[in-house]
């Protein structure tokens, strides 16, 4: 059974930077990031307690000049705001497809006409909507050339030439030898540290996957590459899923994920620790596929003034948009979100 979500200091601290940055009410910005009632108070509480964080720093030890936020900036220019366009693109794609999803359930009691009229959409958009998976690629092709759009690439300068011979270092074995599925909820995380570049230098993203829903459970961001960096994602991770005993942590042999800390965290939890093969990223594909989604859907669509820009926008992105509303191929076209939900909902007992 899939855990509901604990939200950690961390998460807490970057939604009321996303409240100070986006604006609205805390209750709207805890309902898009999923919370429950009881939390969307107690993010209030914590918003209360907090100052609007006027340019500061949101990670230790690095100083300078700070730019104006992303919002006065647009505004004292005359620009639109890209950041608020992109939120209520997202927002309205995801009321339309809870739309058309309540016209499918009721189409068998009701007129498709009438439901259509009654939620304010058209029954060609509905019909487009349901015939989505037929889409010819042409047809793609034209209407994103209509539109003037392009699609997200992800660039790849330097491929592996291949996988280079090594002695393998100490560490822990590998238990996945590539094989990347799981028959449940937390069997077994995937792990890995990216960076992310700004003009206040380059922090650092580290992110812990589940692979069985894709969903990114654990994760955290800080000014420097260590240690506390892996083993603040993995905390996060535990604290959110209280994963069983024997549920297995894959990584590469990066100084971080071998450190005595984080060797620590994982035996007091009963988390068995993995590793792949030396100069091998394929023993570890999945979250470097991770990584390029990422990179090519937020960090790289726009250049970060701040870091504190930097995070607020992959806060908005891991939470609000990659667990529930990005859809993926390996999940029959569901969000993790949708796919914890439905797995939630076969797996529970049903009246006799």
């Amino acid at each position: 059974m899939v855990k509901c979500p604990k939200y950690t200091a961390e998460f807490k601290k970057r939604a009321v930077d996303l409240y100070h940055a986006r604006g609205g009410t805390y209750a709207e910005i805890a309902r898009e990031l999923g919370c429950g009632r009881r939390q969307r108070g107690r993010l209030s509480e914590e918003g209360a307690r907090r100052q609007p964080a006027a340019g500061g720093q949101p990670f230790p030890g690095r100083g300078g000049a700070q730019a104006p936020a992303p919002r006065e900036r647009a505004v004292s220019q005359g620009e639109r705001d890209p950041f608020k366009s992109e939120r209520l693109l997202r927002e309205q794609g995801a009321v339309k497809k809870a739309k058309f999803e309540f016209i499918a359930e009721f189409s068998a009691r009701y007129r498709v006409s009438l439901l259509c009229s009654a939620l304010g959409v058209t029954r060609q958009g509905h019909c487009a909507w349901r015939g989505r998976g037929r889409t010819s690629r042409k047809r793609v092709a034209r209407i994103m050339r209509e539109n003037g759009w392009r699609g997200v690439t992800r660039g790849n300068a330097r491929r592996p030439s291949g996988e280079r011979r090594v002695a393998r270092a100490a560490g822990a074995p590998d238990l996945v030898r590539r094989d990347f599925s799981a028959a449940g909820p937390d069997e077994a995380w995937f792990a890995d540290i990216t960076y992310v570049r700004t003009h206040q230098g380059r922090p650092c993203l580290a992110v812990v996957m589940d692979v069985w829903s894709k969903r990114i459970v654990g994760w955290s961001m800080g000014p420097r590459i260590d240690a506390a960096l892996a083993d603040d994602a993995l905390k996060m991770a535990i604290e959110r899923r209280r994963p069983p005993a024997g549920c297995v942590h894959h990584s590469d042999h990066g100084a971080q994920y071998m450190s005595l800390l984080l060797g620590a965290t994982m035996r007091r939890h009963g988390i068995r620790p993995s590793m792949g093969s030396v100069a091998s990223p394929w023993d570890n594909a999945v979250t470097e596929s991770l990584k390029g989604i990422v990179k090519s859907e937020c960090v790289h669509a726009r250049t970060f003034a701040t870091r504190d820009e930097a995070a607020i926008e992959i806060f908005e992105y891991i939470e609000r948009f990659y667990n529930r509303a990005r859809i993926h191929s390996a999940l029959g076209w569901m969000s993790p979100d949708e796919f914890e939900r439905a797995h939630m909902e076969e797996s529970r007992p049903r009246a006799a």
